[in-house]
């Protein structure tokens, strides 16, 4: 700090750097923790635990996709207040921008949300969208989302898609698994 207790450029840079290094901790920590289980309850727990824990999100929506690859349902949500319904949920505006570019939405200035929508984040691995988080508002302490908020938000959806697809492609297998036993066992009896 100078004189009149402005800090400088450089010094500004560098603990911009530091809050950047210490949320891509936080994040490849939370990362670790999405990939850790292949438990659908599981993994969506944990991204809430994202949301509420580094991302500071008071009320949210987490969507996964419908089997009809059109439509999307709510698969874990807090402070909604019926914003919006439990399933069949058609994208449109701010999400379906979202959602078509594969880019996430973040709000950063001080200006009102476009459709009370501060964030909306695809999760997506490639050019395939499994779902989506709806961010609406943040917890007391944190005033707006800033430049390491959208870093965060891109991790979070290319790791939580992933651990999404994994943990419904562990389960189909469960219960191919689990089926083909039952026929043998069918098969096995005198």
């Amino acid at each position: 700090k100078d004189l009149f207790g402005v800090t400088s450029v450089r010094d500004q840079k560098l603990l911009e750097l530091e809050e950047l290094n210490s949320s891509m901790m936080s994040m490849y920590v939370s990362s670790f923790q999405l990939h850790a289980t292949l438990d659908l309850a599981e993994v969506l727990r944990v991204i809430e635990e994202i949301l509420v824990n580094f991302i500071g999100a008071r009320s949210y929506a987490l969507l996964l996709q419908d089997d009809d690859g059109e439509t999307f349902r709510v698969a874990a949500a807090r402070g909604l207040d019926g914003r919006l319904p439990s399933a069949g949920i058609r994208p449109r505006g701010v999400l379906a921008e979202a959602l078509g570019s594969l880019t996430a939405y973040v709000h950063t200035s001080s200006r009102s949300a476009r459709e009370g929508i501060l964030a909306a984040v695809p999760l997506a691995m490639g050019k395939s969208c499994v779902g989506a988080v709806l961010v609406f508002s943040l917890l007391s302490q944190k005033e707006r989302f800033v430049r390491n908020d959208v870093e965060l938000f891109s991790l979070l959806g290319g790791h939580a898609a992933s651990a999404v697809v994994s943990a419904k492609l562990y389960m189909k297998a469960v219960r191919k698994v689990k089926t083909l036993q039952g026929m043998l066992s069918l098969l096995e009896e005198p």
